[in-house]
C-alpha cells in the first residue's frame, strides 16, 4: 500500500505515519517500489525476510495504543499527536547533531 493509504488505515495522522514508516525504512522492514500501473506513486513493501518479525511485532503495540488513547477524548486525542509529533521532531533534531 501506499503511505497515504497506510495513513488512512493507521488511527494516528499522516505526520506519525511517515514519521513510523520512515524508522521501518532504516530499520530495513520496508522498502518503497514503484507502482506498476503509476510509476509515479511508491508503494510500501514489505522485505521478505523481515515479514514475519514484523507482523508479530507490529500488531501487539497498535492495538495497545489504540486502546489506550481511545480512553481520552477526541480533542484531548488529537492534542496528543500534536505533542507526540513535536516531541518526535525534536528528537529528530536532536539525534541528527543540529
Amino acid at each position: 500500500m501506499t503511505r497515504g493509504e497506510l495513513s488512512r488505515k493507521h488511527p494516528a495522522n499522516f505526520g506519525n505515519t511517515t514519521c513510523v514508516v520512515d524508522n521501518l525504512e532504516k530499520e530495513a522492514l520496508v522498502e518503497g517500489v514503484h507502482d506498476k500501473d503509476d510509476h509515479r506513486a511508491m508503494v510500501l513493501q514489505l522485505i521478505a525476510k523481515e515479514q514475519k518479525s514484523f507482523q508479530e511485532i507490529f500488531p501487539q503495540p497498535n492495538q495497545y495504543v489504540t486502546r489506550i488513547v481511545s480512553l481520552l477524548a477526541t480533542s484531548e486525542q488529537e492534542q496528543l499527536a500534536q505533542l507526540l509529533k513535536q516531541l518526535g521532531l525534536l528528537l529528530q533534531i536532536r539525534s541528527s547533531g543540529t
